[in-house]
């Protein structure tokens, strides 16, 4: 089943954003590196957060922009593909931190794809928002790897 309603992506994105905080609290407990470890705690919080402003989004959106139907829905993404992932307790900083620009990117898609195609102007507004909010959060993601590179 397609994701059908704006309410229904901005769900979809929260869940998302769960399980990325669950799999990198997974990783922060089996790490023996400390660099590794803060890089863990800080990727959990800042799915944490990014999940928090989503449900704060739904709390003062429009009813009607939250109900707003696709007509063609947005392609969207089912759960993290773990699957992709070997061996996850022997990942190295790298490859967690391109694992967390791989899954920024399925998500900043996901928002992009919604605002083309939202036929109502207050849902293509939210998710216009949300892409701008993703890339400032993938900056910031990129900016905070690059400090636990330096520790």
């Amino acid at each position: 089943m397609g994701v059908e309603t704006a309410k229904d992506v901005l769900d979809h994105a929260r869940a998302f954003h769960r399980q990325l905080r669950d799999f990198y609290s997974q990783l922060q407990e089996i790490t023996t590196k400390e660099r590794l470890r803060l890089l863990l705690e800080y990727l959990s919080a800042h799915e944490k957060q990014l999940e928090d402003n989503l449900e704060a989004y739904e709390d003062v959106a429009e009813k009607n922009v939250l109900d707003s139907w696709f007509q063609y829905p947005p392609e969207h993404i089912h759960d993290v593909p773990f699957e992709d992932i070997d061996k996850i307790e022997d990942l190295s900083i790298d490859e967690i931190i391109n694992i967390g620009l791989k899954f920024d990117d399925m998500l900043l898609k996901l928002y992009e794809e919604s605002a083309d195609k939202a036929e109502l102007e207050g849902a293509r507004d939210v998710f216009k928002n949300l892409v701008e909010k993703q890339k400032v959060a993938r900056r910031n993601f990129v900016r905070q790897t690059l400090r636990t590179e330096d520790l």
